[in-house]
């Protein structure tokens, strides 16, 4: 679900839950020139909260996990899953970048105080990274409050 278009995002997904999706899976990243907290957002997440929809994250949702230059390097590359969703050690350190972004722009805004019922999920990203982003909201809380 593209936040770019606000309303659309709205349409979309009151098409999607009306036809039974139980998550909406949105892309890790700004919407377009918006960030993903815009108020123009608020009917979206209003409506995900108020259906009891939570959205979702996947691996790939903020683009392009790493630069393909760091694959660059003269040598033989395998990844681990083959196929169209191969997924390479160099961009599997790059993988949590994109979901901890957006959560955290999310909680830092105060997305989730304006929506206390909005719930999310974030899929297929390995969770390892979650204690140290936490310590970092903590400190970017304390730095910028």
């Amino acid at each position: 679900m593209p936040l770019v278009d606000p309303v659309r995002a709205c349409t979309c997904a009151e098409e999607a839950i009306a036809a039974g999706c139980a998550v909406i899976m949105v892309p890790s990243t700004a919407g377009g020139e918006r960030s993903p907290t815009h108020t123009a957002l608020d009917g979206f997440w209003s409506l995900l909260e108020e259906s009891d929809a939570p959205f979702v994250l996947h691996v790939g949702g903020g683009g392009r996990l790493l630069d393909h230059a760091f694959h660059v390097n003269g040598m033989p590359v395998s990844g681990h899953l083959g196929g169209g969703e191969n997924v390479r050690s160099k961009a599997f350190l790059a993988i949590s970048h994109s979901p901890a972004t957006f959560l955290g722009v999310l909680v830092l805004v105060g997305l989730f105080d304006r929506h206390p019922g909005l719930r999310g999920e974030c899929m297929e990203q390995e969770a390892g990274w979650v204690v140290s982003w936490l310590h970092q909201l903590d400190h970017a809380q304390r730095a910028f409050q």
